[in-house]
């Protein structure tokens, strides 16, 4: 199934720079975001289209008016201590992308503002697939307990009922144990099309993205927990 794709852009921190200030200047009808939203974080940020706590931590382009692209502000971040940039997120003017409209503005903003500067700024570039299964992620006893839920769970109620809850809980401890983190786009649509009314699959997904990460949040305080009960016990 189609899922919304990430771009990673990878380079030097001076030729990420060196490729914010051209995209600023100059990026054929890309234009900086400007907008006086509240969550802007200074009056100089608005100037030149870049955000955050760092001058260029962010930058946000509007698409071309004179395009076949939905008219949106697409977000791209800096990480890595400026040696990595990603796109965050893409928000439309209004309503909201499909994962087609979305991945046609990712890559209309790689074609147009990315791969003409590739060489001159020495980036690289990684676009995620557009079309993955499930299967691809899971393993195949992953993969069964999450049809053993979708078979026995009650659709219209999701994970309300204890036991499906637990068959739910089940699965998502195994696929934190065994690293399998699946797309929460793909989850979503994939829950969906077992018949789950869409709002109840989004509940699904958030109980699955809180229980991954609440898990993952244990297991990486575990150490220091240990070291602290090692403490106290020496006193």
């Amino acid at each position: 199934m189609r899922v919304f794709q990430d771009l990673t852009i990878s380079g030097s921190s001076d030729g990420l720079q060196k490729l914010r200030l051209e995209l600023l200047q100059s990026a054929d009808g890309w234009r900086p975001f400007v907008r006086n939203d509240e969550w802007m974080m200074n009056d100089e940020s608005k100037k030149d289209g870049s955000f955050g706590s760092e001058a260029g931590h962010f930058i946000a382009l509007d698409t071309p008016r004179s395009s076949r692209l939905r008219s949106a502000t697409i977000f791209v971040q800096l990480k890595n201590e400026g040696q990595t940039a990603c796109v965050g997120n893409i928000f439309p003017d209004s309503d909201s992308l499909s994962q087609e409209e979305y991945n046609a503005i990712l890559k209309g903003f790689y074609v147009d503002c990315i791969q003409p500067r590739m060489e001159s700024c020495h980036l690289k570039c990684v676009f995620s697939a557009e079309f993955v299964n499930l299967e691809d992620t899971l393993s195949q006893s992953n993969q069964s307990l999450l049809r053993e839920f979708v078979h026995m769970a009650n659709k219209s109620t999701g994970a309300s009922h204890p036991y499906d809850y637990d068959r739910w809980m089940t699965f998502v401890g195994a696929s934190v144990r065994d690293e399998e983190h699946l797309r929460t786009d793909l989850l979503t649509e994939w829950l969906t099309e077992q018949g789950f009314p869409h709002y109840i699959a989004s509940d699904l997904v958030q109980q699955y993205k809180f229980g991954f990460d609440l898990i993952k949040k244990l297991e990486r305080d575990a150490p220091h927990k240990a070291e602290q009960d090692a403490v106290h016990a020496d006193r």
